[in-house]
């Protein structure tokens, strides 16, 4: 159980049994009604939480409401591939997120947002200072805006099991068996995650497997004759994305030289 702090938007998570770690969701549910008194504004079941970040007042949760199953993989125990089919970001009106943007008080030096320095800053004497200060408001209201138009149905995907951002690897002549790889960010390639920066909220509070290294493109398996199965991966780079106009070419990304717009694709066929 995560509790958002309405101040900063930070997410808060202690590890503790019983107050935000419990055995099954039901225990959790109850849980949380009995502190909060049964005060709900809304309630969403969601297939997967993708990511979490904080622009000016507000937090933005983004979630896959809906998943469709696309794609599996040879294991043990098959990983299965799920296409995000819908998608909703979630906004947490924060009150002041102190931690990201430092007000800035009439002395002109930033506050630490503590209740002291608060209690001795007196508020800003002019416009002008109080416009410095509120300065980046309207540019993260409009990537706020931006984002809660930004769609992932049917072109992301994500497994919980499995790395789909290397190429399946199998040892020389041995049966495919499962893999130590997993669907978590550490393992993952960096260039074909899209959510990387949603995650980070999650790392920092200790817990970063709770959401899924989302790609971008396609996953999808058929059965073939005979037993065989064919699975089909498409998964575009984040390196200089876009149109023809902005992403052409090479470009500089983390000090290495890729193409924009670029995608690999692999098929995987066992029987």
């Amino acid at each position: 159980v995560f509790a958002v702090d309405r101040f900063s938007g930070q997410l808060l998570f202690h590890g503790c049994e019983g107050q935000d770690l419990f055995q099954t969701a039901e225990e959790a549910v109850a849980h949380v009604m009995a502190t909060i008194n049964g005060r709900v504004d809304f309630t969403r079941q969601v297939a997967a939480i993708l990511g979490y970040t904080i622009l000016g007042f507000e937090g933005l949760l983004l979630v896959a409401t809906t998943t469709k199953q696309t794609a599996r993989y040879p294991s043990l125990q098959e990983h299965i591939v799920y296409t995000v089919t819908q998608s909703e970001w979630i906004s947490i009106p924060l009150l002041q997120p102190l931690h990201v943007f430092p007000m800035v008080p009439a002395n002109g030096l930033p506050s630490d947002g503590s209740p002291d320095q608060a209690a001795t800053d007196e508020a800003p004497s002019s416009t002008s200072t109080e416009d410095e200060g509120y300065s980046w408001l309207p540019r993260y209201k409009a990537t706020a805006k931006r984002l809660k138009l930004t769609r992932l149905d049917n072109t992301h995907y994500f497994c919980s099991s499995l790395d789909l951002t290397n190429f399946w690897v199998t040892s020389s002549g041995a049966a495919m068996q499962a893999t130590p790889r997993s669907g978590t960010w550490d393992a993952a390639a960096p260039e074909f995650v899209w959510n990387d920066h949603l995650m980070q909220p999650f790392r920092d509070a200790g817990v970063p497997d709770v959401c899924p290294v989302l790609l971008r493109g396609m996953c999808c398996s058929w059965d073939l004759p005979q037993g065989t199965v064919c699975t089909y991966v498409v998964r575009q780079s984040n390196v200089s994305p876009g149109t023809r106009y902005l992403a052409r070419g090479l470009g500089a990304h983390d000090g290495c030289v890729a193409a924009g717009n670029e995608y690999e694709c692999e098929h995987v066929v066992w029987r």
